[in-house]
């Protein structure tokens, strides 16, 4: 069943006239009213929810016909390049933020900052796995323990 969302932005008259009585005016954004600012906010948080939705659709279908014919090979490769474009773009808007703010030196921050973040995730992605062979491991150990199988006594079944 389909769903619909609307988004209703209502500015009363008094609100608008006093934001637009405090605007600064200036020679080089004198052309930017309230009422413009207040359309491309309007505009950009439509567009994203459109974005959002769509990709959201789009990742669900396909997870969906992937689970349906069993094929986790295309699961985990579909994780996997989600998650690079996630990574990327972060990078990228983390480069794009630092150079607006910093210029050379903001874009080399950011640059350093993200890899960094990177680095840690991938040092605890990795970490986790150990802990989680480990364990693996340790269960395994304690099953055969009790099951009476043995390495080391051959088919006799004793523990030493």
């Amino acid at each position: 069943m389909a769903s619909k969302r609307i988004i209703e932005v209502r500015i009363h008259g008094q609100l608008k006239e006093k934001i637009n009585k405090s605007e600064p005016k200036n020679d080089i954004n004198s052309d930017l009213s309230v009422d413009n600012l207040f359309d491309n906010v309007i505009a950009n948080q439509v567009a994203s929810e459109l974005r959002s939705q769509l990709s959201e659709m789009a990742i669900y279908g396909i997870n969906r016909h992937l689970e349906l014919t069993d094929n986790y090979m295309g699961q985990r490769y579909l994780k996997a390049g989600l998650d690079v474009i996630g990574r990327s773009m972060s990078f990228g808007k983390a480069v794009y933020a630092g150079a607006k703010t910093g210029g050379v030196v903001g874009a080399i921050l950011g640059a350093v900052f993200s890899i960094g973040d990177m680095t840690f995730d991938i040092v605890k992605n990795y970490d986790q796995q150990n802990i989680l062979l480990k364990q693996m491991d340790k269960q395994l150990q304690y099953q055969r323990q009790r099951a009476g199988y043995s390495l080391t006594s051959g088919s006799i079944g004793e523990n030493r």
